[in-house]
Formats: structure tokens, sequence, C-alpha cells
């Protein structure tokens, strides 16, 4: 083996692997079934998508389901299926950023030529349901300023263009893609889009592109999503309680 890697687990146990291994790696080697329950990893206590190559020696967890940030990485992978699913019903609509925080919500903002309506989110809605039910593995790779500048002109979407002016020079730029949908996007996602096990549109509402009034108005679209079912009703019924007790306030 050249250039081993010596990873250190949780329990403290160490493994070799060879130079070039990713988080997903280390999830294969301990065993299959967390190697399919895998939905990010911690590379010395930072969470990183598991298709991450290892720097070096370093301590790696996985994350799976059960860890809070697992649900984190569920709902960010539920964003982006969000916005393929926007992208399939409405083909001219610009992708404008998503959500820095998915403790409890994804959204995307979006550049179209009118306001979304009540059906429309149920359409979106839905589409989101079956491209889930496709099961695209979602792919990370890094590119260069001019490829990432060269596919966004290509697809015409200005207001990403403008967000990859935003990324300092010498900075790490990824793309993320699972099917047709491609974006500039740190990750970490769920290995494939199966692993999103329900989710929820909530509401829309406008807004500005990058806050400002001056600049285009979008239309930000919210939503949820759990690893089950279950979950997922969880969430929507304490939220209904909180909005029950601040009425009777």
């Amino acid at each position: 083996m050249s250039n081993p890697l010596s990873v250190t687990l949780p329990d403290g146990n160490r493994l070799e692997l060879e130079s070039g291994s990713t988080v997903l790696t280390v999830a294969e080697r301990i065993g299959p079934g967390l190697a399919k329950a895998a939905l990010a990893g911690r590379i010395d206590g930072e969470l990183v998508d598991l298709r991450t190559p290892l720097p070096g020696d370093a301590a790696v967890e996985i994350v799976t389901a059960r860890d809070p940030e697992g649900g984190e990485v569920i709902r960010h992978s539920a964003e982006h299926v969000m916005a393929d699913a926007v992208k399939r019903l409405f083909p001219d609509a610009q992708v404008d950023a998503g959500r820095a925080d998915h403790g409890e919500k994804f959204q995307y903002d979006f550049l179209v030529e009118r306001p979304f309506t009540p059906e429309d989110l149920e359409r979106i809605g839905e589409e989101m349901q079956r491209i889930i039910g496709e099961d695209a593995g979602f792919e990370r790779r890094v590119v260069s300023r001019e490829e990432a500048h060269a596919l966004f002109a290509e697809k015409g979407e200005e207001l990403k263009l403008s967000r990859l002016g935003d990324i300092p020079d010498g900075e790490e730029i990824s793309l993320f893609q699972h099917g047709a949908f491609v974006d500039l996007c740190r990750g970490p996602h769920v290995q494939h889009a199966g692993q999103i096990g329900a989710s929820r549109l909530l509401e829309v509402s406008g807004t500005y592109f990058r806050g400002d009034e001056a600049g285009p108005k979008l239309q930000r679209i919210y939503g949820t999503a759990y690893a089950s079912k279950k979950e997922l009703n969880s969430y929507l019924a304490r939220v209904e309680e909180a909005r029950k007790r601040d009425h009777r306030r």
C-alpha cells in the first residue's frame, strides 16, 4: 500500500487506508450496513461530504440519520431536489442561493416570470416526490472557476454567475449534481435522493436578490424534510402546537 493513511475511529480503533480514500471508504471498511446508512462524515470534527478525500491521517466519524447533523444533510439535499423540481416545471427559472442553516428548514430563491401560486407549490412538491423516487446519486466534483462560469453561462443562470463571483480566488469550487440538476455547493449531501425519506413544502414568499430592493424580485420557497414520515409529522405537529399557543397569547 503506497502512502497509507491512518484513520482513527470514535471507538479508538484505527484503519489503514490508501491515499485518495474518501469518508465513504471509511464507512465501507467498517461495514456494509453503515455504508448504506451513511449520510455524511466528520473529519477532525468538521462536517464533510462522504465523497470528500481524506487529507491525511485524521479522526473520522460517520454521520447517519440518527445524528442531528444527519437531518441537516437530508434537508440540504431536499433543497437541491426542490430546485430540480422547479427547473423541470419552469425551465426558464433562474436559481439563486439556498439556505445556510438547515436545522429545521430548507429554502431556495428563484427568478421567475410570475409569483408562484399554491397550485404551483403543490405541483413542485409532487415533482419532488417523483425525483426522490428516481433515487439518483448525488455527485461531487471540484472544478476551476472557468469551468463553473462556462457551465452556468451556458444554462443562462445569471444569478448563479453573480454568486460565483463571491467565491474568493484560491478557494475550492465544488459542484453537486443529481440527474440533470447541478449547483454550486459545499455540501454535504446524501448519497442518493432516496435517502430523503419525507419532505413537505411549507410556504412561498417574495424577496429581493441580495436583499436589494433595487434588484430583481425573487420567489422564495420554504420546505422541510426528514428521514421518515413519522419524524416529519412530529415536526409539523410541534409547529402547529407552537402556532396555537402563540395565537392564544
